[in-house]
């Protein structure tokens, strides 16, 4: 299996380049050249398989035995997930008329860990074979962030530069980075900032090629393709778990910000699952406008929100979903020109009629997140996260649509929302909500570690720092 980029000039590259790389040099994503069909009968052999052995059969097709042996592999993959309180690594759960896939059984509480787990093993095992050390640049809204340093944490082959606003993070996550003590990781909390203006600073440390390639710097939010990878095994894993019979189409709620596992879910889809998507955001609506009119445009400022880990203008992984469906590396290049240059981009009639197909999408209020929180609680005593009631209250809203029959999806298709966090790493939008955030326990006996990261204040040159510190950071 080869990967390209989305805009065409990185081609045909080996799967540890592609999850090394993060950014291709051309600036676009990686994707696999050709995406594996799945045909019915093996459908239908994986859907008793249990979440760890689907895994292993879904990225072995993505992966070459000359690249990494198959027992290498499976070794890191059944290692991947012995941190996780649940033996199935990924369960869907009843909530009164709801299906709810909750992703979020992992070391530290969030559905990063599910593919983190594994891309940081292979990211040490590739690094360790070449004797090469990285420098992974991170932007995090909180979860992500936790789950790259859990998983890299004392790594001999990755030093971790990760920055997140230190205005807009529940305190349970800043526990989870703060206190990070190895050696190897730095943290950054940036003030009056949004998780968009952090992003904004990696992205022009990653547009210098000179920098990426001196000191070999990759990135680990979702633009990396091992994440994305990772992310379909959850698609198939509920499919599975959910629908009436194989080849039935099932609809997944999925709350979106980077759009890193609605790609997934393309992907999956693609593979051989009949599979629509439900496309929830918050107020911060750029993805919810472009699924409806066609036309993308980066807002003025990002506002905050309660579902703050889906707090974005920029859905870097919208490239891939139009490259998935489009096949068109020349217009991808041509339409993100124009969003660099103009912040404003328009898809073809065709590449709308591909996302509408298979997409319908809403905006969440702050007040209906908050109102869905409050209620689900109290009617049925379940917690949900903001991010999971982004998800419930677009399914709920898609329900009514699907009812009037004037949508292009199963009538009767089971919907699972995903649950991508545990509440209790949101304690401030928990109370705001009227309800008490279960105790993470994992994060509790932080309380008392002092917090190692460095504060930087509106007006000082981020960028200019991050250059410093990676150039003072150790080699290999």
């Amino acid at each position: 299996m080869l990967y390209s980029s989305t805009r065409g000039v990185v081609v045909h590259q080996t799967f540890q380049n592609a999850l090394l790389s993060g950014f291709a040099a051309d600036g676009g994503l990686m994707l696999p050249d050709t995406i594996p069909s799945v045909d019915h009968s093996t459908l239908v052999s994986w859907s008793s398989l249990s979440y760890v052995e689907l895994c292993k059969r879904l990225i072995s097709l993505f992966t070459t035995v000359d690249e990494i042996p198959r027992e290498t592999l499976y070794e890191f993959i059944d290692s991947s997930f012995v941190e996780f309180d649940l033996s199935e690594v990924v369960c869907v759960v009843d909530v009164g008329e709801l299906k709810i896939a909750e992703l979020w059984h992992g070391p530290t509480g969030s559905f990063k860990d599910i593919a983190l787990g594994l891309v940081g093993k292979l990211l040490n095992y590739f690094l360790a074979k070449r004797g090469e050390c990285a420098t992974v640049l991170v932007s995090t809204a909180g979860n992500t962030g936790g789950a790259v340093a859990h998983c890299l944490a004392g790594s001999t082959c990755a030093n971790v530069i990760m920055l997140y606003p230190k205005d807009r993070v529940d305190r349970v996550q800043e526990l989870q980075m703060g206190t990070v003590a190895a050696e190897n990781v730095t943290v950054y909390a940036t003030r009056e900032s949004s998780v968009e203006d952090n992003d904004a600073v990696l992205k022009r440390l990653f547009d210098d090629r000179q920098l990426v390639e001196r000191h070999n710097l990759m990135g680990l939010n979702s633009v990396n393709i091992g994440r994305i990878l990772m992310q379909v095994v959850h698609f198939f894993s509920c499919y599975f778990k959910v629908c009436k019979e194989i080849g039935s189409e099932v609809v997944f709620s999925v709350p979106t910000g980077g759009c890193g596992n609605l790609a997934a879910g393309v992907i999956a889809r693609l593979m051989g699952i009949p599979i629509k998507f439900i496309v929830g955001v918050n107020h911060n609506d750029v993805i919810h406008r472009m699924i409806q009119t066609g036309t993308i445009q980066q807002p003025r400022e990002i506002l905050p929100s309660f579902a703050s880990a889906i707090e974005t203008g920029s859905p870097s992984n919208m490239e891939r979903i139009l490259a998935l469906l489009t096949n068109s590396a020349e217009l991808i290049a041509e339409q993100m020109s124009d969003w660099k240059s103009k912040s404003k981009m328009e898809l073809t009639s065709f590449q709308l009629a591909a996302l509408q197909k298979i997409m319908w999408s809403s905006s969440v209020s702050e007040r209906e997140i908050l109102c869905v929180i409050n209620k689900v609680k109290t009617r049925y005593d379940y917690d949900v996260c903001p991010q999971t009631a982004v998800a419930i209250s677009a399914a709920r809203k898609f329900t009514d649509e699907r009812r009037k029959g004037v949508l292009d999806f199963v009538t009767q298709a089971p919907i699972v929302c995903l649950s991508t966090a545990t509440l209790g790493k949101y304690t401030a939008v928990a109370a705001k909500a009227g309800v008490v955030a279960p105790c993470f326990l994992a994060v509790a006996a932080l309380q008392d570690h002092p917090m190692k990261s460095i504060l930087l204040q509106e007006g000082e040159d981020w960028e200019a720092v991050i250059r410093c510190q990676i150039a003072r950071l150790r080699k290999c």
